[in-house]
């Protein structure tokens, strides 16, 4: 069973949540639509959702807003459960799902209007600035990232613990500032968006 293999450490936290078919982020739907907005979603037209996890923010989008979206994940199961749910929300003409690691986007540049991403970055082990360089070329628009962060440098007990839980390490604030150029760094009000 999946849950006894992560309770002995033979199962990446990850690898568990594609085999049950769940994911969860910080925020919620208040968070993801929060991001969305930030990225002036309306009137999109191409869309990608890097780190799609079983397709929930993807199908939303495409149903929400009408546009095309592409999703991505560099897991195989999580993308059977996305494609599932495109089907069981009938919404499979307008999403479209491909095994993808961050690095190596099948895409063409330009193309997408938003893309955007729910916490990911301690997943893919690669700084914000890789991902916004990598991002970036795919889009005309813009890119919003909804990432965990520590606020302030926990005990490095609590990073062993978190670390052993998720699989990597979670930035600091700080950190995630420096990676992704500052001008990125955003908080709930809107602060310190880019026109």
């Amino acid at each position: 069973m999946a849950t006894e293999q992560a309770a002995q450490g033979g199962m990446h936290y990850l690898d568990m949540q594609a085999y049950v078919g769940i994911t969860k982020h910080n925020g919620g739907f208040d968070a993801t639509n929060e991001l969305l907005s930030f990225c002036r979603i309306e009137g999109a037209r191409q869309v990608l959702n890097v780190g799609c996890g079983i397709g929930v923010g993807s199908t939303y989008v495409a149903r929400k807003y009408g546009c095309h979206v592409a999703g991505v994940d560099i897991s195989e199961k999580m993308v059977e459960w996305s494609r599932r749910r495109a089907r069981e929300e009938r919404v499979e003409d307008k999403v479209e799902f491909r095994v993808a690691d961050v690095l190596e986007l099948p895409f063409e540049a330009d193309r997408f209007d938003v893309v955007f991403a729910n916490p990911c970055l301690h997943s893919w082990r690669i700084s914000g600035e890789r991902f916004g360089n990598v991002c970036g070329y795919q889009t005309r628009g813009y890119v919003g990232l909804n990432e965990t962060f520590w606020i302030q440098e926990p005990a490095p007990e609590m990073i062993a613990r978190v670390r052993g839980a998720v699989g990597s390490a979670i930035p600091t604030i700080e950190n995630l500032a420096v990676a992704l150029g500052g001008v990125w760094v955003a908080g709930s009000g809107g602060e310190n968006l880019p026109d």
